[in-house]
């Protein structure tokens, strides 16, 4: 599952994304990842799995550790055992009630709600580059 902290008092960080998987397929231990802490981040977060059975994340990205407001759309993407991140969109205050799903061809497809346009955006991307 994905989820987000608001107050993870370990690190002192305030809002950062998670990851949590059965550590022995039974559900009675979890294995938890962090992630993305390198911003405050993590709400509307929407998991899906590739082909091969890897996690993929579509979440909102609020502002900088600084506090400057950032309100983008971002994907992050488990390979091997590091998270690889990427902004999805940027413009405007995006990534609102995300709806994440992958094909059979490991193309994602986004739904994002825009607060600053009040509409629904879809967003495709190919994800098989991340193999290579």
């Amino acid at each position: 599952m994905a989820y987000y902290v608001k107050s993870y008092t370990t690190g002192g960080i305030k809002h950062c994304l998670r990851y949590a998987s059965a550590a022995d397929g039974q559900f009675s231990s979890w294995e938890l990842m962090m992630v993305d802490d390198s911003a405050e981040c993590g709400d509307y977060c929407s998991l899906a799995f590739d082909s091969e059975g890897c996690p993929v994340i579509a979440y909102y990205e609020i502002k900088a550790k600084s506090g400057y407001p950032l309100k983008n759309l971002k994907l992050a993407y488990l390979k091997a055992d590091f998270w690889a991140r990427e902004v999805v969109a940027s413009e405007g205050d995006i990534g609102l009630d995300n709806n994440l799903y992958l094909d059979d061809d490991n193309r994602a497809f986004i739904c994002s709600y825009s607060a600053t346009g009040k509409m629904l955006y879809l967003f495709y991307r190919d994800l098989t580059y991340w193999y290579d």
